[in-house]
């Protein structure tokens, strides 16, 4: 009797909590009406909180749903209730102007490839369920909603910032969500070592043939040569950008070869047996200092040309970089295995960075790649101290080191004070870039 009366109480709680979903869904395009028929000097905070109210369920109907043991059902329509929410009112920022319109369809893309990859994952019996990156997509949304709303839809710049994020975020989620299938695809048996890079994979032929070649040539050549070379390649590449920002295909390609160097001195080091904790720690120092000036070039060629939305973006870059490598070292102190194949990490921001260079003169594409960089590096320290926090226990975590496992952890902890001072610096200067792009809010208004 007492087992009827409970599955009837979680029946009627989780038909109640459908309602709330699904009602969320139905006012995107009441509140995107008010979108269309206020503009934005007349909006007012009580507007601005009736759409948090609304936008918050999601938030609680989620905490509430995982009680309740949530089925795939129920979890499609709370998807199906946020894009109805969102979806409306993006389109009708981008019809007013107010929001560049790449923006709403590159959301349109991404829920058309996330569906996608649902049915894909489903057909393999594999759970793709929305990661915390996506969570945080979602939030990053409904607040650049709430925002739109209120009087703060004056300031332009802000609401392209936020939307700068909230796409980056989107993009980063969906990028992620193939990933995390594969992963799941292949097994995850394969991801039991701490170079777990499917992009060191991938080049670990190219790169071996190349340092073989190398050491014929010169077998002589040092490994911290080829690291002195590539650091010093990025750096004037970045130099050459702020020179010359209307040309940038000549500092591309020398971000683009410098970047290469940094895979083949590991590679070098490896076959000529120059491994060592020193090579390790210069290689380090070397790596923080070119990310770091590349991302400073980049939010300084975005403040010359009045692009504050980029040029905060890359600010934030600056200070996230140093933070994502110190924690993974942090993990890794404690003996635990983090991934290396995120949007995140050094490869995939390479490419973001080298195409921020490229197409610095395009203010919506720089909006959307520095944002893209952004949320990947923001989802990628919130899952190293993930890890941290939960070791094992962690999602994030792909196992714990055996073999040879103390010197693993020394070495994870001599990065780790390696890596320290370069996390204060970039705190530092990219606080100094912040407030010269004006974030957040004193952000100007729009004419």
């Amino acid at each position: 009797m007492n087992e009827r009366v409970h599955g009837l109480v979680r029946e009627v709680a989780r038909d109640l909590l459908d309602e709330v979903t699904e009602d969320r869904g139905r006012h995107g395009p009441v509140f995107a009406e008010v979108l269309a028929d206020t503009a934005p000097e007349d909006r007012t905070w009580d507007e601005a909180w009736r759409v948090a109210r609304k936008g918050g369920t999601d938030y609680g109907d989620g905490i509430l749903g995982r009680r309740l043991d949530p089925t795939e059902e129920s979890r499609e329509l709370d998807r199906d209730a946020d894009r109805k929410f969102s979806m409306p009112q993006q389109k009708q920022l981008a019809l007013n102007g107010e929001i560049p319109p790449v923006h709403y369809a590159l959301k349109v893309m991404r829920e058309f490839g996330m569906q996608q990859l649902r049915e894909r994952a489903e057909q393999h019996g594999i759970d793709v369920a929305s990661s915390r990156g996506g969570k945080r997509k979602t939030a990053v949304e409904m607040g650049t909603l709430v925002t739109a709303h209120s009087p703060l839809a004056t300031k332009s710049d802000l609401l392209r910032w936020e939307q700068s994020i909230a796409t980056g975020f989107s993009l980063i989620d969906l990028a992620e969500t193939g990933f995390r299938f594969r992963r799941e695809l292949r097994g995850r048996n394969e991801a039991n070592t701490s170079r777990n890079s499917k992009a060191r994979e991938v080049t670990a032929g190219p790169f071996g043939k190349a340092a073989s070649l190398l050491h014929r040539v010169n077998p002589d050549l040092r490994s911290s040569a080829i690291t002195a070379w590539s650091e010093r390649t990025v750096r004037f590449a970045a130099n050459l950008l702020l020179m010359d920002p209307d040309h940038p295909l000549l500092a591309t390609a020398l971000f683009t070869g410098g970047g290469l160097g940094d895979g083949l001195d590991g590679r070098h080091a490896e076959l000529t047996g120059q491994v060592s904790r020193q090579g390790m720690e210069d290689d380090i120092r070397a790596d923080l200092r070119q990310q770091t000036d590349v991302f400073q070039a980049l939010a300084r060629t975005a403040y010359r040309r009045g692009n504050m939305v980029a040029a905060s973006n890359y600010a934030l870059a600056e200070m996230l970089t140093p933070l994502s490598a110190y924690y993974r070292a942090e993990a890794e102190s404690q003996g635990m295995i983090v991934a290396e194949g995120g949007m995140g990490t050094r490869v995939w921001t390479a490419i973001l960075a080298g195409a921020g260079m490229q197409f610095n003169r395009h203010q919506d594409i720089s909006d959307i790649l520095s944002g893209m960089i952004v949320a990947a590096k923001v989802n990628t320290i919130e899952e190293r101290r993930d890890v941290i926090k939960h070791g094992e226990a962690s999602d994030y975590c792909l196992g714990v080191k055996e073999e040879y496992r103390e010197r693993f952890m020394e070495d994870a902890q001599v990065r780790r004070g390696v890596i320290e001072p370069y996390a204060k610096h970039g705190l530092a200067v990219g606080t100094i870039l912040l407030a010269r792009s004006g974030f957040p809010l004193v952000m100007h208004e729009a004419a």
